[in-house]
C-alpha cells in the first residue's frame, strides 16, 4: 500500500497510465495533474472513483469537466456508509477546465471542507453560479474550523468583466466565519467598491457593511500570511489591517489600490516578516525603496511594475543580501550599463531577474548580467535598447537558465541569429522555456531544434508583431513603425510528439 501522501506529477501521463496508477495506489490523497493535456475527462473520473481518500486535486488546464465533477459528487460504492467524495476535498484547483455550471454548483455545494479553491477563467455562467449560488451555499456551511480558505485572484479578476457583484459584504461574510484566515486575494475585483443589493447574502449579513469595516474586521480577527489587494485599498486601510499583518509574508498591491508614500514608509513597521512585495501602478520614491530595502530583512522577492515617481539608481545602491527575485518593469527607463553594474553588486544572489523598458542599455549589458548573476534560472529582458544588436552570446554563460525571454531588445534593427534557439538549447543544459520575437530575428525567422534529441527544452513561444496604425498619427512615421504583438506561435514537446498552436494574443 502506498503512502497517503503520494504525489502524482506526470505532465505527459495518459488515461491508461493514470488508471494503472490509481489502481495500484488506491490510497492516494493528493493528485497533481496540472497541465496534463493527454488525459481525458473519462480518465480523470475513473481515477477519482478508484481513489477513496482523495482530498486534494490540482487539475488546472486539463479535461476535468462534467464526468469528473459527477464522480466527486457520487457516493463511493466501496464504502458501507455512503458519502460523496466531494465531502473529503480540502483543495480543488480546476482553472480553465470548462465545467458546466450545473455540475459546478452541485460539486461546490457538497464540498463542505474546502480550504483552497481555484476556478480561474471559467465561463460567465459558471462564475454567476459561483457567486450567486454555489459560493453562497458554501459560505453558509463554512465555520471557523478551516484554517485556510483561499479566494484566488483569478476568480476576482473575472467578476467585473462578467458584471458579477462581489461586494465588501460578501467578503466580510467569508472573513467573519473564518477567524483563522491566512490568505486573501482580491486584486482585480473592482466590484468590491459597490454596495451589496438586497439579496439573500445582504439579509444574512443583516447590516450595511462598508469596505473600511471589512478591513477592520480582517485586521482584528485574522493573522494573515498572504494578502493581495487592489480596488478600494488605501493607506487608511493599511492602518485598519495593522494587527493582522505582523506575520504577513506576501503583499501584492495592484491596480485600484494606493499605498502612497506614507503607506510604503509604514510597511517595515507593520509587516516586519515580509518576504515578497509586489507593487503595480504605485507612486514610489527613492526614500521609500531605500527604507524598504534597509528595514525588511527577510525580503526575497521584489517586483515594481508600471510604478510612478522619482526613483533613481540611488534606490539600489544599498546591498540586499537575501533578495532572490527582482522585477523592474517600466520603472527604470534611466538605467544604463553603469547603473546595471551597480545593481548587480547590490543584489548578488538573484536567481530570477526581469527588466522591461530600459532603452539606454546596449550590447555590453549582456556581460554585466552574466557575470553579475551567473546562477540565474529565469531571465526576462524586453525593450532593452540595443542589448541584442550583435546577437545573444554572453547571456548563454548563465548555465543554470531554465526560462529565457528576450523581446524587442534591438532598437536599431534585428540582431538575433537564426539558429539562436538551437544554440541556446545546446549551451544551456537546464533550459526548458524560450520566448522570443520574430521582429528580433536577424534573418526574419528562427530554426527549431529537433525536440527528439536529448535536451531539456520543452516549450518555445515565438511572437509575431504588426506595425501600429493610427488614423490620428498618419503624419508620424515613428508611430506607424511601432510594433505591436499580433499572435504567438507556441510549440510544446510532450516527450512523444510536438504540439504546435497559433494563439491570437501575446503569450
Amino acid at each position: 500500500m502506498f503512502s497517503l501522501n503520494f504525489f502524482l506529477l506526470l505532465q505527459c501521463v495518459t488515461d491508461s497510465e493514470l488508471l494503472s496508477i490509481s489502481e495500484i495506489c488506491c490510497s492516494l490523497s493528493y493528485v497533481n495533474i496540472k497541465g496534463c493535456t493527454l488525459v481525458t475527462d473519462h480518465g480523470i473520473s475513473r481515477m477519482i472513483l478508484n481513489c477513496n481518500e482523495l482530498c486534494s486535486i490540482l487539475a488546472c488546464d486539463t479535461s476535468f469537466v462534467n464526468h469528473s465533477a459527477l464522480a466527486l459528487c457520487s457516493s463511493n460504492p466501496s464504502k458501507t456508509q455512503e458519502s460523496e467524495n466531494a465531502r473529503k476535498l480540502l483543495t480543488l484547483h480546476i482553472g480553465r477546465c470548462g465545467i458546466a455550471e450545473n455540475n459546478l454548483s452541485e460539486l461546490l455545494s457538497k464540498s463542505d471542507n474546502l480550504r483552497s479553491l481555484c476556478v480561474n477563467s471559467v465561463s460567465r455562467k459558471c462564475q454567476e453560479v459561483l457567486i450567486q449560488d454555489a459560493l453562497f451555499r458554501l459560505l453558509c456551511l463554512l465555520t471557523s474550523s478551516p484554517t485556510y480558505f483561499n479566494i484566488l485572484t483569478s476568480l476576482m479578476q473575472k467578476c467585473s468583466a462578467c458584471q458579477i457583484q462581489v461586494s465588501s459584504a460578501a467578503l466580510l461574510h467569508v472573513i467573519s466565519r473564518n477567524a483563522k484566515l491566512k490568505s486573501l486575494k482580491t486584486r482585480g475585483c473592482s466590484d468590491i467598491l459597490q454596495q451589496e443589493s438586497e439579496t439573500k447574502l445582504r439579509k444574512l449579513c443583516m447590516s450595511k457593511n462598508t469596505l473600511e469595516e471589512l478591513y477592520a474586521v480582517l485586521g482584528k480577527s485574522c493573522k494573515l500570511e498572504e494578502l493581495e489587494l487592489g480596488w478600494g485599498f488605501s493607506y487608511f486601510s493599511l492602518g485598519s489591517l495593522k494587527q493582522g499583518l505582523k506575520g504577513l509574508r506576501t503583499l501584492v498591491v495592484g491596480l485600484g489600490g494606493s499605498l502612497g508614500p506614507d503607506g510604503l514608509d509604514l510597511l517595515p513597521l507593520f509587516c516586519p516578516m515580509l518576504e515578497t512585495l509586489i507593487l503595480y501602478f504605485q507612486v514610489i520614491s527613492d526614500s521609500a525603496i531605500i527604507n524598504i530595502i534597509q528595514n525588511l530583512q527577510h525580503l526575497q522577492i521584489l517586483s515594481l511594475c508600471y510604478c510612478f515617481g522619482g526613483i533613481s539608481s540611488l534606490s539600489f545602491k544599498t546591498r540586499i543580501p537575501n533578495l532572490r527575485s527582482l522585477k523592474l518593469e517600466r520603472v527604470t527607463p534611466w538605467m544604463t550599463n553603469e547603473e546595471l553594474a551597480i545593481l548587480a553588486k547590490s543584489c548578488t544572489d538573484l536567481v530570477t531577474f526581469s527588466l522591461v523598458g530600459c532603452p539606454l542599455l546596449d550590447f555590453e549589458a549582456q556581460a554585466i548580467i552574466s557575470s553579475g548573476w551567473p546562477g540565474l534560472t529565469s531571465l526576462h529582458l524586453e525593450e532593452c535598447g540595443e542589448l541584442s544588436v550583435d546577437g545573444v552570446t554572453s547571456l548563454l554563460d548563465c548555465h543554470a537558465l531554465e526560462d529565457l525571454t528576450i523581446r524587442h531588445s534591438v532598437s536599431v534593427g534585428p540582431g538575433i541569429a537564426r539558429d539562436f534557439i538551437i544554440h541556446a538549447a545546446s549551451r544551456l543544459p537546464m533550459l526548458r522555456k524560450v520566448s522570443i520575437d520574430v521582429c528580433d530575428a536577424k534573418d526574419g525567422d528562427f530554426d527549431l531544434p529537433s525536440f527528439g534529441e536529448r535536451c531539456s527544452l520543452r516549450s518555445v513561444k515565438i511572437a509575431r508583431c504588426k506595425l501600429q496604425k493610427s488614423a490620428l498619427e498618419l503624419h508620424n512615421l515613428e508611430a506607424r513603425r511601432t510594433p505591436v504583438h499580433k499572435e504567438t506561435l507556441v510549440l510544446f514537446w510532450d516527450s512523444q510528439k510536438l504540439v504546435t498552436r497559433v494563439v491570437k494574443e501575446r503569450l
